[in-house]
C-alpha cells in the first residue's frame, strides 16, 4: 500500500522507507496487523505494508519525521524473574566383551550445553550404545544408537516492545499525509516515549534426539582403512517449546579413506 492505503505499484527512489500499518487492510477493515502477546499487540510480529516512496514530496516528509526520531523505550520489569535449579551431572559406562572380536558398550552422560540459536542454557541427557565386532580378518562392523534429550534450566523469556498506533497528527505532520502506522511512540506521552515488557508465555527447550548408524570398515593397508557408514536421525520437540523450528529428520550415507601417515620428528 501507499501512504494513503491505496494499493502501490512501481519504482521507489532512494531512501525509501517499508514500515507497518496498524491494520492489516488500511482502507477497510478492522483487523490489526501485529501480532499479540498476552492481548498486546507488539512491533516485533507487524507485517511491513506500507511503502513511503522518496520522489514523493509527501512521503519525504513522513519519512524525514520517523527518521529523525529517537524514541527512548522503557521497560516496567527489566529484571525479570528469578529462579533457582539443581542438578547433578556425571558420566557411567559399562563395557562387555562377549568374545575377542566381540563387545559392546553402553554409556549415559548428564551435562550443560547451550542451546545453539536458542539463547538458553540446557541440561543435556545423552545415552549410547554401540556394538563392535571383528567379523573377519581386517573387517570390522560397528552399529550404535543414540539418544539425547536438551531441557532448558529454565524458561527462555523474551522482551517485547507495545505497538501503539501513529497518526500523521502525532508524528507532526498534516492530518491525512499518512494513514494511521504502527509505531514504538506512545501518543499519550506526545509520542515521545514507548514502553515494553517481559513476556509471560511458555518459551523453553525441549527437545528430543534419536540417531541410529551403522559403519563397516575394511583394513586395506597396514595404515589405511575404508569405510562406508549409514545414518538415520530424526530430531523432535515439544510443539510449543523454542526448538520446534529446528526439527529434523535426516539420512545420511559416507564413504570415506581414513590413512596415517609416519610420525614426523621435528627434533
Amino acid at each position: 500500500f501507499d501512504a494513503q492505503g491505496a494499493a502501490f505499484s512501481g519504482n521507489v527512489g532512494p531512501g525509501s522507507l517499508l514500515v507497518a500499518s496498524h491494520l492489516s487492510n488500511p482502507g477497510t477493515g478492522t483487523q490489526l496487523n501485529c501480532g499479540q502477546i498476552n492481548g498486546t499487540p507488539v512491533v516485533q510480529s507487524c507485517n511491513q505494508n506500507i511503502v513511503l516512496d522518496s520522489n514523493n514530496a509527501g512521503d519525504q516528509a513522513v519519512i524525514n519525521a520517523i527518521a529523525n526520531r529517537i524514541v527512548p523505550v522503557t521497560n516496567g520489569n527489566p529484571t525479570g524473574d528469578d529462579g533457582s535449579n539443581l542438578t547433578v551431572f556425571g558420566q557411567a559406562t559399562l563395557i562387555k566383551y562377549w568374545a575377542d572380536t566381540l563387545s559392546t558398550s553402553l554409556s549415559y552422560s548428564r551435562s550443560q550445553g547451550a542451546a545453539s540459536g536458542l539463547g538458553s542454557t540446557v541440561v543435556v541427557d545423552a545415552a549410547s550404545l554401540t556394538t563392535t565386532w571383528d567379523f573377519w580378518e581386517r573387517w570390522q562392523l560397528a552399529l550404535r544408537g543414540d539418544y539425547v534429550y536438551r531441557e532448558s534450566v529454565f524458561d527462555s523469556e523474551q522482551t517485547f516492545i507495545r505497538e501503539n498506533p501513529v497518526s500523521a497528527t502525532d508524528l507532526g505532520l498534516a492530518p491525512g499525509s499518512v494513514i494511521t502506522l504502527a509505531g514504538v511512540c506512545d501518543p499519550a506521552t506526545g509520542c515521545t516515549a514507548g514502553s515494553s515488557f517481559n513476556s509471560s508465555t511458555r518459551s523453553d527447550i525441549e527437545t528430543t534426539r534419536w540417531s541410529v548408524a551403522g559403519r563397516i570398515t575394511h583394513r586395506l593397508f597396514r595404515r589405511t582403512n575404508l569405510y562406508l557408514q549409514g545414518r538415520y536421525d530424526d530430531q523432535e520437540s515439544d510443539s510449543s517449546s523454542l526448538g520446534s523450528r529446528s526439527d529434523f529428520e535426516n539420512y545420511l550415507v559416507t564413504f570415506g579413506v581414513v590413512h596415517s601417515f609416519e610420525p614426523i620428528k621435528l627434533w
